[in-house]
């Protein structure tokens, strides 16, 4: 919960700005999580802020941010947006160091999450139906 805080309070401007509907639930509210806090952090602040330019075009843009064990008794943190989406045709693609769809992007933050993720010993995947919703999942 404190972490969400954090984000939260990081990235409230930007939100504001945007108008993005931007929600963090933990479930339990005490929920614990051994990592580098601060790498976390990172991970994290790159797949929002990946959500927030895919909502660019949208009304109603949501992002949701979650976090639970899942049915194997892993946490689990989840960032899930209704915005553009990404096609089947790149999803291989998007974890490949230097690999972007952006005109201004550098295409190393999902590789690097990735890296982050392998550091903790736990994964990161992505589902995705485009203009409907992408929910990435961070495993632990």
């Amino acid at each position: 919960r404190e972490l969400f805080d954090k984000l939260q309070t990081l990235l409230s401007e930007e939100v504001d700005s945007n108008a993005i509907d931007l929600e963090f639930n933990s479930s339990p509210d005490t929920l614990e999580l051994t990592a580098d806090i601060n790498l976390l952090e990172k991970v994290l602040i790159n797949l929002i802020k990946n959500a927030f330019q895919a909502l660019e075009k949208s009304k109603d843009g949501k992002v949701r941010v979650s976090a639970f064990k899942n049915i194997g008794n892993n946490v689990t943190i989840t960032v899930k947006d209704n915005g553009s989406g990404i096609s089947p045709n790149i999803m291989d693609d998007i974890f490949i160091p230097f690999y972007t769809t952006k005109n201004n992007g550098s295409g190393i933050g999902l590789s690097l999450s990735r890296q982050i993720m392998r550091l903790h010993s736990g994964t990161i995947t992505v589902n995705s139906i485009p203009n409907t919703e992408t929910v990435f999942s961070l495993v632990f």
